[in-house]
């Protein structure tokens, strides 16, 4: 027992060590904290908007979402630019491939809904992580070490454990291709963060707030061209021809006038949902691109996994208090393999958080202050005032000392 300690206190000690001689950056940990407390409640809010527009999901993720979510970017940003704060001399092209590859996965997945459960979309979304970690180190030459190795699959493993409950529940209605093209949608949201990344850490200066407006615009105009996909037979959607611009209007009664219109709805909260899901998301977005800029996407994915089981209890305290009505409650089955999935993803995101990613380049740099701090080292040893160089003369077996 005591030797058990033991190992866990030197464990303690060496991870405060490691995490001490890399010197976080302080608003980093300042978004690291803020996003955490804000983004399990935005999920809440989601699933809660969305629950008020069950018949309209289609139009609300595909436009409804971007379009409020452009014009709650655009008035700080109209306001920077007023007084003259704001520099929008960046390159726009990079932002629509952002908000291109955004759309484009959000709409592969919305097709899978029907067909794949809240869960297993839970875990299978999680396979962003480490394809992300590949793609950096490729695209971006990412060097990474065994700690990060460790802390992905700790982190993968403890969602894993959070996600039980729900697959042994035997609710589970998959269907093999949809997943495979739930999997595939996460390809265009890994192009995405990559694209992310590259453009701040080329354009530091460029203001988030201007960039998500960019971004939304393009979302906006993808939403639009899609819309009529609303139209195709899946179950869900299957809206006829004929419906559809009924269907457009009673999607905007439901939104926002809070008028029910067909059987099921439930609109009365949903504007109130929305403002209030756009307030959160808005602060959350804003904080993702800090941390990706002080760090990068793949820790940033690693602290947005923090998220899952956070909100399967914060999602449990609200129903058990009744706070708000939840009607898809399986979305927050909670157990204690809910605290222990939490346990092993903070310790994922310890072991990641130990070591800095490095790219070649930094690496090689690394190597050259290295050298120089030992040939510092040698003169200093020797009491050397100038620069000198050491030979080994091989053949007498002695140290020469050589002015430069």
């Amino acid at each position: 027992m005591w030797r058990a300690f033991e190992c866990f206190s030197s464990l303690i000690g060496w991870i405060t060590q490691k995490m001490y001689v890399n010197k976080l950056n302080s608003v980093l940990v300042m978004a690291i904290i803020a996003y955490l407390a804000l983004t399990p409640i935005d999920a809440v809010l989601y699933i809660e908007w969305l629950n008020t527009m069950t018949n309209y999901k289609w139009i609300a993720g595909s436009l409804i979402y971007p379009f409020f979510g452009l014009l709650f970017f655009t008035v700080p940003t109209l306001y920077k630019m007023w007084k003259g704060e704001l520099n929008t001399n960046f390159p726009i092209y990079d932002l629509a491939k952002i908000g291109l590859m955004d759309s484009l996965g959000s709409i592969m997945a919305a097709l899978t809904i029907p067909y794949v459960s809240i869960m297993l979309n839970v875990i299978i979304s999680k396979l962003v992580l480490p394809m992300v970690m590949g793609t950096s180190y490729f695209v971006l030459k990412k060097r990474y070490v065994w700690t990060h190795y460790i802390g992905v699959a700790i982190t993968i493993f403890g969602v894993m454990t959070a996600a039980i409950p729900s697959l042994v529940s035997g609710n589970d209605n998959t269907n093999g291709a949809a997943m495979f093209f739930f999997i595939c949608s996460l390809i265009p949201g890994v192009a995405s963060y990559i694209i992310k990344e590259m453009y701040l850490k080329e354009n530091p200066d460029a203001d988030s707030w201007y960039m998500n407006t960019v971004i939304s615009l393009f979302q906006v105009g993808v939403g639009l061209l899609t819309l009529p996909l609303v139209m195709l037979p899946i179950p869900g959607l299957n809206i006829k021809p004929d419906n559809f611009g009924l269907y457009l209007s009673n999607s905007l009664k439901c939104q926002l006038g809070g008028t029910n219109t067909m059987d099921g709805d439930d609109c009365k909260l949903s504007f109130m949902y929305l403002l209030l899901f756009q307030l959160f998301g808005t602060a959350a977005n804003i904080l993702m691109f800090v941390i990706i800029k002080h760090s990068s996407s793949v820790t940033f994915i690693m602290i947005n996994t923090l998220k899952t089981p956070i909100t399967a209890m914060l999602g449990f305290a609200i129903i058990y208090y009744n706070l708000i009505k939840i009607t898809e409650g399986e979305s927050f089955t909670f157990t204690w393999l809910n605290v222990l999935g939490l346990v092993f993803v903070l310790i994922g995101s310890i072991f990641y958080g130990l070591n800095k990613e490095k790219t070649d380049g930094e690496q090689e740099y690394e190597v050259i202050e290295n050298k120089e701090n030992v040939f510092s080292s040698l003169n200093g040893k020797r009491g050397l005032l100038n620069p000198l160089l050491v030979l080994d003369d091989v053949e007498e077996g002695n140290n020469k000392e050589v002015n430069l």
